[in-house]
């Protein structure tokens, strides 16, 4: 029998919980190729130093998009999944998670504005602020989380095409020059906005839920539980956002353009990578039981994703010049280079995921799994602060091995936690 049979054999196998995590996961590629379908557009019209303000504007409302995603998307799916077949107490996991979502969402609109005032307008234009302001109200609005819990990926993967699809139409009719950094922003967030008041017509239409009244404990442990997730987008978003600002600090918003091209590419990959490992959630929250086939699972999940995604590092390392060219043009050499570095991320951001986020955050162990992500900022940081300022390296080939030792880290550290873990309990 040949390999890929067996292969296939083995995916069949492990039941519906490696299958959703591969469909997810497939959703999750698609949405993420279609940003890529825009840069080239986006290259061409906003030219390098417009292509590198954007990154720089979507770095700065990065840090409030921490604030409106909260961990949601892991905790509040995990509530979801446990009590979707209850309406009444599914209806108030909702209607708490999104009371709590606009309220720290409009605080976060605030800062921003408030900053904007008070830093002299120099951050971004008006224009600019407005686009922003707008990827705040779509995170809070659009119900990832939800349709996560229900395990409703078709529903989702609809949406988010549809999104996408209207993304690209938006910036090619309205992005023609450097000055429309604001209509690129806006027209990644509006379309977003619009499918949220779709989706939840929809899902109150088929009385999946009925909103209920808020009560104070409900909120407070809405707040609670999303706090256990928002370490999650600060480390996420540390090494994605604050890097890119460091970078543009240092050598200026165009030298910002080919290390964030190359890290387009790595992040459509990432995508796929946690898109799968989130859809696994549902499933492991609704299993209470602290078995070792549990641990087994998460083992099997590796041995059918490392392979895949080793596959793709490999890929992503041999047609990085192609790769660039094709998506980017002229201009952008320098991010073929930085591309190659950044190859092994998605085989190691693939078994980091499985461990830390099925291993601690999926069976419970959420101190565990916090502990881990933190830890990963912190190696970010330290290993930038080293390479820049002691080895003097270049500014982003800094940046791109603080980047990698963060994903080492997360993988190292956390199969140490996992396995511990996994002593304790028996």
């Amino acid at each position: 029998m040949s390999w890929w049979r067996l292969y296939l054999g083995r995916f069949r196998r492990q039941g519906s919980l490696t299958r959703a995590a591969g469909f997810s996961g497939l959703f999750q590629l698609l949405n993420y190729v279609f940003p890529l379908l825009l840069l080239p557009l986006l290259a061409s019209r906003l030219t390098a130093p417009g292509f590198g303000r954007l990154a720089v504007l979507q770095a700065l409302f990065a840090y409030a998009l921490t604030v409106t995603g909260f961990g949601f998307q892991l905790s509040a799916a995990r509530q979801v999944a446990t009590s979707r077949d209850k309406p009444c107490e599914l209806g108030a996991v909702v209607t708490n998670t999104l009371i709590v979502k606009s309220a720290l969402g409009c605080t976060a609109i605030l800062a921003m504005w408030l900053m904007w005032a008070v830093t002299g307008q120099r951050l971004a234009s008006s224009g600019e602020m407005l686009a922003g302001s707008s990827a705040l109200v779509a995170s809070m609005l659009f119900p990832v989380w939800l349709l996560q819990g229900l395990e409703w990926f078709g529903i989702l993967a609809a949406a988010m095409t549809s999104i996408r699809a209207m993304t690209l139409f938006l910036i090619w009719a309205g992005v023609r020059d450097i000055h429309d950094v604001d209509v690129a922003m806006a027209a990644q967030y509006v379309p977003q906005i619009a499918a949220s008041v779709v989706l939840f017509w929809i899902l109150l239409a088929r009385r999946q839920f009925k909103l209920e009244q808020p009560s104070r404990s409900g909120l407070a442990a809405a707040f609670r539980e999303s706090f256990l997730g928002f370490s999650s987008n600060v480390a996420y978003w540390f090494y994605t956002s604050t890097n890119l600002l460091i970078l543009a600090a240092i050598s200026g918003s165009a030298a910002v353009a080919p290390f964030s091209a190359a890290d387009r590419v790595i992040q459509a990959v990432r995508g796929f990578v946690y898109g799968g490992i989130q859809a696994a959630l549902p499933s492991f929250a609704r299993s209470e039981d602290a078995t070792d086939s549990n641990w087994r699972r998460v083992m099997s999940t590796m041995r059918i994703v490392v392979p895949v995604f080793a596959g793709v590092s490999i890929l992503i390392w041999l047609t990085s010049d192609f790769v660039i060219a094709r998506l980017f043009g002229s201009g952008f050499e320098r991010a073929a280079y930085l591309l190659r570095w950044m190859a092994p991320i998605p085989a190691i951001a693939a078994a980091g995921h499985c461990i830390v986020t099925l291993g601690l955050f999926g069976r419970g162990r959420a101190a565990l799994w916090t502990t881990v992500i933190v830890s990963c900022a912190a190696v970010d940081l330290i290993v930038l602060g080293l390479s820049r300022f002691l080895f003097n390296m270049v500014a982003d080939e800094a940046v791109t091995l603080a980047v990698i030792a963060a994903e080492v880290w997360m993988l190292g550290f956390g199969y140490f936690l996992f396995v511990r873990s996994k002593a304790t309990r028996q």
